[in-house]
Formats: C-alpha cells, structure tokens, sequence
C-alpha cells in the first residue's frame, strides 16, 4: 500500500479542482507513530505538507483492523498491542458484516467515544482524520 501512496498523493495533488479524497488505511501493527511517521515522509516527498488542508485523511488500525472491529462490536476490554484478528475472525465475523460496522462507526455514542480516546487513541485519531475529510468535501 505505502508502494503506491506516493502515486495516489500526486493524484490528488494535481487536480485541486476535482472532488477527489484518498483514505489511506494501514495496519500499524504495534507501531502507529511509525506507521504515521512513513506516511508523512511519502507526502511530503510530493509536496504535501501536514499543517496544510488536505483531502488525505490517514487512518491506522493499531495493532489491526480486526482490533477496531471489536470496539465496534461493543468489546471494551481492548489495547492496541494486542493481536485479536483470530478472535474477530472466531466470534464476529459472521455475525457482523461490514454493513454493521460502518453503522456502528457512525452511531457511536458520546460516552463511549471518550473511553475510545483513552483505550484505542489509534481509533479516535482514524474518526477524526475521516471527520476532517468530509469537512473538507463539503467546502
């Protein structure tokens, strides 16, 4: 994916007058700074600064995806060093489409975006980088 990021950015960077957005999504596995870290450095190489308004938004599933699906299945107990993709895949992947879970991510409620913030702040930084794209599409 990070391969081909620096492709998608010049897209996106040449056509300021299209209605274009690129989500870029990437397990961080134990390393999000990291992962953050390598997907600026890949902007920046094609001109696009971080303070600058952007139709990028970056979202890092931090250990993995299958961790924020969790979260979204209603699971509290929940960190981001830890692997659950086998767990995701055994007790709710069939029981939760990904229609479920896109309307999980936009029903959330307020008390339990604040505990997202202190347990998966990997979470809450994906929903605010989505939230800052749609702002941007609406201007």
């Amino acid at each position: 994916m990070l391969a081909r990021l620096r492709e998608a950015a010049l897209y996106i960077r040449r056509r300021p007058q299209e209605a274009v957005g690129l989500l870029v999504v990437v397990d961080g596995d134990a390393e999000f700074r990291r992962r953050l870290t390598e997907i600026h450095k890949i902007l920046r190489e094609v001109g696009i600064v971080e303070e600058e308004p952007s139709r990028i938004a970056i979202c890092i599933p931090t250990r993995n995806v299958e961790t924020w699906c969790l979260w979204l299945c209603g699971e509290s107990d929940l960190d981001e060093q830890t692997d659950y993709k086998s767990r995701y895949q055994r007790e709710f992947k069939l029981n939760v489409g990904p229609r479920g879970l896109a309307e999980a991510w936009l029903t959330t409620p307020p008390e339990r975006l604040e505990a997202e913030k202190r347990c998966l702040p990997a979470l809450a930084h994906g929903r605010a980088e989505i939230e800052r794209l749609r702002q941007v599409a609406r201007v």
